[in-house]
């Protein structure tokens, strides 16, 4: 065995056909120290084990690199088409174009920027960072996944968490928020989710699609919308699903009196339907139950029979069951020449309370002319 002295130099190119062992046992802290020191570069066709540190000055560059797992510090620049990473330290940059994977934490003010890559991230930080994660580059596509294989973890993406005074911003797709097809989705597996702003934090929707229905416009709410302060608008509230009803009436019109239906409560076989928005009313019992709290305009319009015995009246009738609270009464004196005649009142329904239009005296007349109507006005 050829043993190579020291101080001993080569000159021209050396070829070993078997392994070249360097026992040196120097460590390398820049490119001009260490068991091997090359002037020019190492051309390698195959594989390179390091069990130490790799540390490259100028950046790392190739077709693919496989696993780099660095046990302490970070790679300046890596610039590759496939990259799996467990450590990625502080103030470290990051150009993939291929699949990321990517089980450690960023830190410091580390950038990682994905030319249309689908990349999985463990943990951007234990804290608040000032790291960035950039997605899409120049062709503009890319994906974050948070939890997606954990159906009870709790993920949460800050923006600005630290510095209460400054401008936080989230931009999705191209131009802020503006792109056509931008999509921000919580909970789309399980169908469930929670989104919530800080104090302080303003949500502005600057698509101004115009709203035909309840699933059209530029905000559009499966639910219910709770809002404890007030709401200012520019348009028109629609509801066509308002708790409101009106009819006249059909049927059996003439001499109504006390025992008419058994409880002298006017339903369909007195009355027929020009609208009952939501259904309200049970026209088979004559009885509108109020679906939410609030106020209800009351309106009713009768004839007078003719009745001569004594007075005749009908009313509308708070909760008749319990406590049968006079909303409205339209009252006619024995033998009164007046015809027509009707009353109206606003009157404040709890949920469930119920509604009834009755006769409670005499006789009356409930014709085409004649009309009963509720309406929730707030």
């Amino acid at each position: 065995m050829a043993q190579l002295k020291s101080n001993t130099r080569i000159w021209g190119n050396t070829i070993v056909d078997g392994a070249l062992k360097l026992n040196g046992g120097n460590v390398s802290t820049s490119s001009t120290t260490g068991a091997l020191i090359v002037s020019g570069g190492v051309g390698v066709s195959g594989n390179v084990y390091a069990t130490g540190i790799l540390d490259a000055d100028a950046g790392i560059q190739a077709t693919a690199i496989g696993n780099v797992s660095p046990s302490t510090g970070g790679f300046t620049t890596v610039t590759a088409a496939a990259l799996t990473c467990t450590t990625f330290g502080s103030n470290s940059t990051g150009t993939v174009s291929g699949a990321w994977s990517f089980s450690s934490t960023l830190t410091g003010t580390s950038t990682i920027t994905l030319g249309g890559a689908t990349t999985t991230v463990t943990s951007l930080g234990t804290s608040a960072t000032t790291g960035t994660l950039l997605l899409g580059g120049t062709a503009q596509t890319g994906n974050v996944t948070l939890g997606q294989t954990t159906a009870n973890a709790t993920i949460g993406l800050h923006v600005g968490q630290t510095a209460s005074t400054n401008t936080k911003t989230l931009n999705i797709g191209t131009g802020g928020l503006a792109g056509s097809n931008t999509t921000i989705l919580v909970g789309p597996t399980l169908g469930f989710g929670t989104a919530t702003f800080a104090t302080n934090t303003n949500v502005r929707i600057a698509n101004t699609a115009a709203t035909t229905s309840a699933t059209t416009g530029a905000l559009t709410v499966l639910g219910g919308v709770g809002v404890s302060g007030d709401i200012y608008l520019g348009g028109e509230v629609i509801m066509p699903n308002l708790p409101a009803f009106r009819v006249y009436g059909a049927g059996s019109t003439n001499n109504l009196t006390t025992t008419q239906n058994t409880t002298g409560v006017l339903n369909s076989n007195n009355f027929a339907v020009s609208y009952n928005q939501g259904s309200y009313l049970n026209t088979t019992t004559g009885v509108f139950t109020a679906p939410v709290a609030g106020l209800y305009q009351i309106n009713v319009v009768a004839r007078n029979s003719g009745y001569s015995l004594g007075i005749s009246q009908i009313v509308v009738v708070k909760n008749r069951a319990t406590a049968n609270e006079v909303q409205v009464m339209v009252e006619w004196a024995a033998n009164s020449t007046m015809n027509h005649a009707g009353g109206s009142s606003v009157t404040k329904l709890a949920v469930n309370d119920t509604l009834e239009l009755r006769v409670t005296a005499g006789e009356i007349n409930f014709d085409t002319n004649d009309n009963w109507s509720v309406a929730f006005i707030g």
